[in-house]
């Protein structure tokens, strides 16, 4: 009998960017279906097909013009559409038969025709964005650890350190204000991708904060970006006591952003935005997580002594929450629902 030919997923990535939530996704949905035995290739959108190249974290992408997309065998997931100019191309997919993640309000927002919200071939990975996609089906964003199970809180050498990216829905303005209230061995390390235009007219062209300087500015050894390679992110996170994300969107919240979960893996404690909470949500602020709803707030949460027992229960009450993004199993379940609408 000939080999049973393994199903093929096509993952296509509209975003231009190179990193942030969307791109994190992608390379772990990647890794979580080749661990469900899936042929996996990234595509983004282009001229032509590109030669296979690195993604990061271990995955590996091409580019390809939009009649390859269209005409390419197997099952085709938009893993995200970030910008206007993409919106069209990403409707022309759902039409030849794409399904597409939407990943919080702000993705729908591009979009002239609202129709789209209710489509049946939405996957959402929240479900709080149940309200605006009504036929889309939950499935939980894959996330595959670096440290795994035996990770367990230590004395650390940082105190805090937030890996979110510097922008105005990450609230840095709060990290950098309550840094000021902190003693030195307190302050939040600021790392994550500097997002320079937001960064420019927020703290550099106003002056108001004089201390920020842009990655550009610094010393290699000092900058906020880091690599993308697969498990860097929670190499930097070990190092510190808590993870501070500060993430608020509108419409979104009560679920998990990648740097919750590269912390979790890290052994952090997590230090979340109040407006992220939901009553019916995972998050239990003092049980698996502390909240903070200021610059103030935050400074005093960082400032308060808690015991290495008080700090051991909160870490090992939140990452309960990593088996739902086991991998294998969201990797599997993304294979059915694909499966069931080709």
């Amino acid at each position: 009998m000939p080999p049973k030919l393994k199903p093929r997923v096509n993952l296509v990535l509209f975003n231009e960017n190179k990193f942030g939530g969307t791109i994190t996704y992608t390379a772990h949905l990647y890794r979580a279906l080749k661990l469900a035995g899936v042929d996996c290739m990234i595509y983004r959108p282009g001229k032509g097909l590109g030669p296979t190249k690195s993604f990061g974290y271990g995955a590996l992408h091409r580019t390809a013009s939009m009649g390859i997309l269209k005409n390419m065998d197997g099952m085709t997931l938009i893993a995200a559409c970030i910008g206007k100019k993409f919106s069209k191309q990403a409707l022309e997919l759902m039409a030849n038969g794409a399904c597409m993640t939407v990943h919080d309000p702000n993705d729908l927002k591009y979009y002239d025709d609202t129709s789209i919200m209710q489509s049946d071939r939405i996957i959402i990975i929240r479900k709080n964005n149940t309200s605006i996609c009504p036929n889309a089906t939950f499935i939980p964003h894959p996330f595959d650890c670096y440290f795994g199970p035996q990770t367990t809180h230590q004395t650390r050498r940082i105190h805090a350190v937030t890996l979110s990216r510097l922008g105005s829905i990450k609230r840095t303005k709060w990290i950098l204000e309550a840094n000021r209230e902190l003693p030195p061995d307190r302050q939040i390390w600021l790392r994550g991708h500097d997002d320079r235009f937001f960064t420019y007219n927020a703290f550099v062209r106003t002056g108001k904060f004089p201390e920020f300087k842009q990655d550009s500015e610094k010393p290699e050894s000092e900058r906020c970006t880091f690599g993308n390679e697969f498990g860097e992110a929670q190499r930097i996170a070990s190092r510190a006591t808590y993870l501070v994300d500060l993430t608020e969107i509108e419409g979104d919240g009560g679920g998990t952003q990648y740097t919750f979960l590269e912390g979790l893996d890290a052994g952090c404690v997590l230090v979340l935005n109040k407006a992220w909470i939901r009553p019916d949500g995972i998050w239990s602020p003092g049980v698996n997580c502390l909240t903070v709803g200021s610059p103030h707030e935050l400074a005093q949460c960082l400032t308060e002594d808690r015991t290495p027992r008080q700090l051991i229960d909160m870490v090992h009450e939140a990452r309960a929450i990593l088996p739902e993004h086991d991998p294998l199993v969201i990797g599997q379940r993304y294979l059915t629902f694909l499966q069931g609408k080709n």
